[in-house]
């Protein structure tokens, strides 16, 4: 059962964190990021991904029939998260992509002049290879899916502390030299609507990846002693929901530290707006070839960041066929085939630049709050007090949670959630 909890930590510790907090830290002063983020988290991240563990212990059935369970108007929400994941999926597999043709660029094998070109070659048969990757692992027995997070992110905390270990010395020197935030300090509309967005991202709430996690493990089914001991102890559910958060957290702490040297300063003329790509495979390399062990340093972060994006997107990816296989009827085969095809498709179509940040709009901002809502509605309203205090264990902590969890999701959630998507509309309507 610790593969289990592996696989809910490492939800919180993909790749959106080194991808998505550089442009927020230098459009907005990072301490009210870090701030308002961590707000996100408590407020947000602990009622929904408790509410996905219950729910999937209580429903005993997969995500998309759990709806179906419900009935109207809820039975028709599993389709806004699929269509969430169709267009979120491919904007992933672009980024991770570009990703591994830096690394390859920093391993010295030559790919052209242009290594982040989208239109290259290469791209296409690294677009391939990744595509029959997320593949094959849709079809990994159940059984080796928490081995294979467990490992990936041992690896990972490992080439990330090996590359910050060998350029501390060098790296330090350089972030108290240049580490000045020059950014306003002060809450804007856009910084909270963005950080809330963020914040949605990274524990991938409302899109059923701890729910569906959770259904493979659930007390009913097969060889399910150990399974059932595991769920019995009191609190256990709330102590995942905590390290989930914990793990989230800390990983954008030290997304802060590794970027703000190049987007709080003024020096070389950086401009606001800094994406993922700018400091790690342009700005970084120039610094790090000039220190000893400076590439060497740079390879082994770029390695543990790609182990992480691959982690997430095969969460993100194992949702998607999942919801395609239930809610067409399909065979497992079948739906990860199909599943494949459009993702190819949409990542196309993603490629292209006039049609990239509108997808990337669409599915980060629009979507995914939308279907964290409408799951937030379907949950509060419907898991019974009763059945709940049967499902977390009673103990003076377990209860006092409880009274604090059951509110928030019931009220507090959807009441944020639908404040966010009036926002967002209204700022990009006008």
């Amino acid at each position: 059962m610790r593969g289990l909890e592996a696989l809910y930590i490492g939800t919180a510790l993909g790749i959106g964190n080194f991808l998505i907090l550089p442009r927020l830290f230098s459009l907005y002063d990072f301490r009210l990021v870090l701030f308002f983020h961590f707000l996100g988290l408590l407020m947000l991240g602990i009622p929904l991904v408790v509410g996905e563990i219950l729910w999937a212990r209580w429903l005993r059935r997969s995500y998309t029939e759990a709806f179906q369970f419900l009935g109207a108007p809820y039975s028709w929400t599993p389709w806004v998260s699929i269509a969430a994941l169709l267009v979120i999926i491919p904007v992933y597999v672009l980024e991770i992509l570009k990703l591994a043709l830096g690394l390859c660029e920093l391993l010295r094998f030559s790919v052209g002049t242009a290594p982040l070109g989208l239109r290259h070659p290469f791209v296409f048969i690294l677009g391939f290879v990744l595509m029959a990757l997320m593949w094959s692992y849709t079809l990994v027995a159940r059984r080796w899916v928490g081995m294979i997070f467990i490992c990936g992110l041992v690896i990972s905390t490992l080439c990330l502390v090996s590359a910050l270990s060998i350029q501390l010395p060098a790296y330090r020197n350089f972030f108290l030299l240049n580490l000045s935030t020059t950014r306003n300090f002060s809450v804007t509309e856009d910084m909270f609507l963005d950080v809330a967005s963020f914040s949605l991202f990274t524990l991938s709430a409302g899109l059923g990846i701890h729910f569906l996690f959770t259904w493979w493990a659930s007390p009913f089914r097969r060889n399910s002693t150990q399974q059932s001991q595991y769920w019995k102890v009191p609190g256990r559910v709330h102590r995942i929901a905590l390290k989930v958060l914990f793990a989230d957290f800390a990983l954008s702490v030290f997304v802060a530290a590794l970027v703000l040297p190049w987007v709080s300063s003024p020096r070389g003329g950086l401009r606001s707006g800094a994406s993922f790509h700018q400091i790690f495979l342009e700005w970084m390399p120039e610094f790090f070839r000039a220190s000893e062990g400076g590439l060497l340093s740079l390879r082994l972060l770029l390695i543990g960041l790609l182990i992480l994006g691959l982690l997430s997107l095969a969460s993100l990816y194992e949702v998607f066929v999942h919801g395609v296989q239930r809610l067409l009827g399909m065979k497992r085969l079948r739906a990860a085939s199909i599943s494949s095809a459009f993702v190819g498709v949409f990542t196309l179509v993603a490629s292209v630049k006039f049609f990239g940040r509108p997808l990337e709009i669409l599915g980060f901002d629009i979507l995914l709050p939308s279907a964290a809502l409408l799951w937030s509605l379907s949950v509060g309203q419907k898991l019974p007090r009763r059945d709940l205090e049967v499902l977390v264990g009673r103990s003076p902590a377990s209860d006092a949670m409880n009274l604090l969890w059951r509110p928030a999701l019931k009220y507090w959630v959807p009441l944020f959630l639908s404040f966010y998507l009036v926002l967002r509309l209204y700022s990009l309507i006008f």
